[in-house]
């Protein structure tokens, strides 16, 4: 089984939460996603991520989410989670990227200068 997980911090709450999704069983068509807060002791379920696939082999973490891109071809370029609100979400590409920079599957995420790569 293959798990993903990716450390934070949130700012509203002023701790770190570590996000963690897997596929609980073979015929699932999209990961399950769970949360913990450091010092907690137990993990919360957040449901199903709605991308399909939480790739983090470099957590590019920025203004209080991380950043990954999508490992699948189409669709979105750049997802991300929220540590503050715990929820997924898109961020739209530059405008200069091409449908095939979006497709290639090529790319990764990181952060430099305080900056989305």
């Amino acid at each position: 089984m293959s798990r993903f997980w990716g450390l934070g911090y949130s700012i509203a709450t002023n701790q770190y939460k570590l996000l963690q999704s897997y596929y609980p069983t073979l015929e699932l068509n999209y990961p399950t996603a769970e949360i913990y807060t450091i010092g907690s002791g137990t993990w919360r379920s957040i449901g199903n991520t709605p991308t399909g696939s939480v790739s983090l082999p470099f957590n590019a973490f920025l203004n209080g989410a991380l950043h990954w891109s999508k490992s699948s071809l189409g669709g979105e370029f750049i997802n991300s989670f929220d540590f503050d609100t715990e929820r997924f979400g898109i961020v739209p590409p530059p405008d200069h990227f091409q449908e095939l920079d979006k497709e290639s599957g090529d790319t990764t995420t990181g952060v430099l200068g305080g900056c989305l790569l």
